[in-house]
This record gives C-alpha cells, structure tokens and sequence, in this order.
C-alpha cells in the first residue's frame, strides 16, 4: 500500500481480487476502486440482484481498507489510499462468497 498525506480520502486500489477466493480461480473477478478528489465525494452503485454488489464494497473496499491498515497489505496489483479513522459494514451470517451465495440469494 502506497499512503498517501491528504485531507481529503482516497483509495485507489487495481485489480483487486475477494482475499478468500484463490486469485488462480477462473471465476474470480477483478474490480478497481478509484474514489478520489477527481471522482467526488458519492459513488452510485446499481445492479441486478446476485450481481456482486455488497461483495464489491464489502470485499473489494472494506477488506481491503482493513488489511492495508491492519498489515499494510491489499489483495490487488497495487493501491493508494489515505489513513481512515473507521470502517463500518455488516456482513450477514448467511452470506457465502466461496459458494456463490449473496445477501439477497441468502435472504431469498
């Protein structure tokens, strides 16, 4: 992880991968995450039901952002961030991402 000493936050990560997934996996899908002082300061984020949503902000951003701070690791081909105070998520008891198994999949 690259830090960055800005006041405003960024994370930029390329190519991050679910750390729980085997990165050799043919069904593993690679996503970048460009939130920056370019991209302002909301994301939108839609898609169908099972499409990967939560496991987009939940695994590509909120791992991520664990891992770097807690080892200064990230799965991903490279990332830049700033410090973050906090990160807060829930993740439901009946999600499986080894399995396919999203909330709404779970919930259903």
């Amino acid at each position: 992880v690259q830090w960055i000493d800005l006041p405003t936050p960024i994370i930029e990560i390329d190519q991050s991968w679910v750390p729980v997934i085997a990165q050799q996996n043919d069904d593993v899908v690679l996503n970048n995450v460009f939130f920056n002082e370019r991209s302002g300061h909301n994301l939108i984020l839609t898609g169908p039901n099972g499409g990967g949503k939560s496991a987009y902000l939940k695994n590509n951003i909120g791992q991520s952002l664990l891992l770097a701070h807690a080892w200064g690791i990230v799965p991903a081909s490279s990332a830049r961030m700033t410090l973050f105070d906090g990160v807060f998520t829930c993740v439901a008891a009946k999600e499986n991402m080894q399995k396919g198994l999203s909330t709404f999949m779970a919930e259903k």
